[in-house]
Parts: C-alpha cells; structure tokens; sequence
C-alpha cells in the first residue's frame, strides 16, 4: 500500500495466511497467546504504530483501548462500520 508497512490482527489463521499472501509484514493471532502489544512493539520498532483500521464486529472496547495503546502520540485510529 504505498510504501506502508502493515500488520494484521484476527482470530482466523485462514485471515492471517491472506494477509501475508497479499503482503502483511507480520499477522498475529491474539487467541493463540501471542501478545498483540508486544508484537506491535516490536513491528514499530518501539515508536507506536502510526494508524490502525479497526473492522471488528464486537460490543467489547477491548480494540480501541489496544489501539490506543499501540498508537503513536498523534497517531490515528479509524474505526470501520
């Protein structure tokens, strides 16, 4: 996308594997024990992801606080849907 480095989140290993198949740096499972804050961590190089597209389907604030906490200070979260 542009020069973008991009990282993917689901539950779905089938989601994940078309994430890297369509160029996803990382794909990460956070049902699977992986931690979603720490992989983000390591993928920003410790700055904080510049954005994240939150398109879940869920009545759990759980994916806008883990956005915020893997945002960058004026970094961006856009929720789909």
């Amino acid at each position: 996308a542009q020069g973008c480095r991009v990282m993917g989140i689901d539950f779905d290993a089938q989601k994940l594997a078309l994430a890297h198949r369509f160029g996803a740096e990382m794909a990460v499972n956070p049902g699977s024990g992986e931690e979603v804050l720490a992989a983000a961590e390591v993928f920003s190089r410790g700055r904080g992801v510049d954005a994240v597209l939150i398109t879940a389907s869920t009545s759990s604030s759980e994916p806008v606080s883990q956005a915020a906490r893997k945002c960058r200070k004026r970094g961006r979260i856009v929720l789909v849907g």
